[in-house]
């Protein structure tokens, strides 16, 4: 069995530099944008923290949500193997090698599904494992599994039966998820283009009318508006995001 094998996997690995360099994208974009001055890059520096916080909840709820997909799968076959008469320890032991051939040993699922076997191996209580599972992930799906596991292996509860009501609520809950995001789809893009276009638009007039902007990025009372234009484009982000943020 390949369960001693690598263990640089985590659940949800930590955010690469894409997330730092969207951060410092922004306030360069914003002050070529609203001022076309290399100064305002540095006013504007601040915003690169927000953007580099939205980046990593961002991220970390696609991890989140691949982990929960992957955990799905691992019920299922976790089913299979309390049906066949395995000890929940020996179903766990056993599904690795499913999660491997489904998603591959470098999956967030087969990392904690090692880390749970070898912690099984070396007697800690797979109750006090899952539960551990569970804090990682950030899942409230996940926890709730953990936590009712516990109580029916303490009470010698159906384990099968558990799993299959498990099975059914994950379901129900990532149709309903899947649902409400393929009727927000469009309105996203719809709001990303949006979000786009003074951008463009300032581009493409910088590009063909040479000048245009003079007024506006030379003078104090140019700048002023400037400002103000800035701050209404900020307060549409915060807004279309704030509409779009729809967690079920």
């Amino acid at each position: 069995m390949q369960l001693q094998a690598s263990r640089k996997r985590k659940a949800l690995p930590r955010p690469d530099l894409a997330c730092l360099l969207e951060s410092l994208l922004a306030p360069a974009v914003l002050a070529w944008t609203f001022y076309r001055r290399l100064p305002a890059f540095f006013l504007l520096l601040p915003l690169a923290l927000p953007v580099y916080r939205r980046a990593r909840r961002r991220r970390k709820r696609k991890q989140e949500r691949t982990l929960l997909l992957q955990f799905q799968e691992l019920l299922g076959s976790l089913l299979t193997g309390l049906r066949a008469g395995y000890a929940a320890e020996n179903a766990f032991r056993e599904s690795w090698q499913d999660m491997v051939f489904l998603f591959g040993e470098d999956s967030a699922i087969c990392g904690e599904l090692l880390r749970i076997n070898t912690g099984v191996a070396n007697h800690i209580p797979l109750e006090q494992l899952l539960l551990a599972f569970a804090e990682r992930s950030g899942a409230e799906e996940i926890l709730e599994f953990a936590q009712v596991f516990a109580a029916a292996k303490r009470s010698g509860g159906n384990l099968p039966a558990i799993l299959e009501r498990t099975i059914r609520l994950i379901q129900e809950k990532i149709g309903t998820e899947n649902e409400i995001q393929i009727l927000l789809a469009d309105k996203r893009m719809e709001t990303g283009i949006m979000n786009l276009v003074p951008i463009l638009l300032s581009g493409y007039l910088s590009l063909t009318s040479p000048g245009f902007f003079d007024p506006l990025f030379q003078t104090a009372k140019g700048i002023g508006v400037s400002s103000v234009c800035l701050v209404l484009y900020l307060a549409a982000l915060v807004l279309s995001e704030h509409l779009s943020d729809i967690r079920v």
